[in-house]
């Protein structure tokens, strides 16, 4: 079309190309409060429980809300220092994990192992617990585990695919693409797993602050969302938004660690002077005692 900006109306979704780094500066930096807004989706829609999370809302009121909390109770260093024991215990179960495979002469599956690992870290940290059911024998996942972080990929898989209900809202119900029966079925395992937790935690807190008058320090991020209050001593949280922004943090937190460990380590396949490198530089800096990598240790392992 020979120009720098465009405005192509598909269905009800006006979408924008720019190929000036300019008018793309102008936008990121001058005009960032119109454009940062999510967009709007049917799968972001039943994921959110109708846009009451703090990552894929659209920009408003609830969504500062929710980001506010989120930076504030959440991501904040007191609290990553708070559940320091948590992510060390954990690393503790991979490498046990790892071990128990190779003594049996086992392969080991770098997916299922760093997928099954940031699945069992997040739900220590929301639940207080690894497992939903019982683990398998070698410390793996078992079928509840399974089913939980195959559908949070496949939540992800969802969430921003091209589907043509979000271009026009009328077609929603009929399912044209096949994406809403992936999505439901997506939220329905959530529910499952999520909720009883959840409901039976709000009533524990709520029963033990009204009979007993006990404020227990908080255990994990269900607990800090939980008993948090407004200025009036109500709580600042529904048991909807409580749900969503759990939902959510669990679904940011499995795919990016376990994709970097996966290609990381296929790269140093690729390239074993690089691995004999990471080697050497653990030898160096830990030290080749009975000591295992502490997070302490990742500042100076570049």
């Amino acid at each position: 079309m020979k120009t720098d900006i465009a405005c192509v109306r598909f269905g009800d979704v006006h979408v924008i190309p720019i190929i000036s780094p300019i008018i793309s500066q102008e936008i990121l930096r001058k005009k960032d409060t119109t454009f940062a807004s999510r967009p709007t989706s049917f799968a972001a829609s039943m994921f959110s429980r109708g846009y009451k999370t703090a990552v894929i809302s659209p920009f408003g009121d609830q969504w500062k809300k929710m980001r506010r909390i989120l930076l504030n109770e959440i991501l904040c260093p007191k609290r990553h220092r708070f559940f320091h024991d948590k992510r060390t215990k954990e690393a503790d179960h991979l490498l046990q994990y790892v071990y128990n495979k190779t003594k049996r002469h086992e392969y080991v599956d770098i997916r299922v192992a760093v997928r099954h690992y940031c699945g069992n870290v997040i739900r220590s940290l929301i639940f207080n617990k690894r497992h939903f059911g019982k683990p398998m024998h070698d410390g793996g996942p078992g079928a509840d585990e399974i089913e939980h972080v195959n559908a949070l990929f496949s939540s992800l898989e969802y969430l921003y695919a091209f589907s043509i209900s979000d271009y026009f809202p009328q077609l929603i119900g009929l399912n044209l693409d096949g994406h809403e029966t992936f999505i439901k079925a997506a939220c329905e395992t959530f529910k499952k797993f999520h909720d009883p937790i959840i409901d039976e935690r709000i009533n524990q807190l709520q029963r033990e602050n009204e009979e007993v008058g006990i404020h227990p320090e908080p255990q994990d991020y269900l607990d800090i969302l939980i008993m948090l209050r407004d200025q009036k001593g109500r709580p600042l949280l529904t048991p909807d938004e409580i749900k969503a922004q759990l939902t959510e943090i669990m679904m940011a937190a499995v795919d990016n660690p376990s994709n970097a460990v996966e290609w990381i380590l296929a790269e140093m396949m690729k390239n074993p002077e690089i691995l004999q490198k990471a080697i050497d530089e653990i030898d160096y800096i830990v030290g080749k005692d009975p000591r295992l990598v502490q997070e302490a240790d990742i500042p100076r392992l570049n």
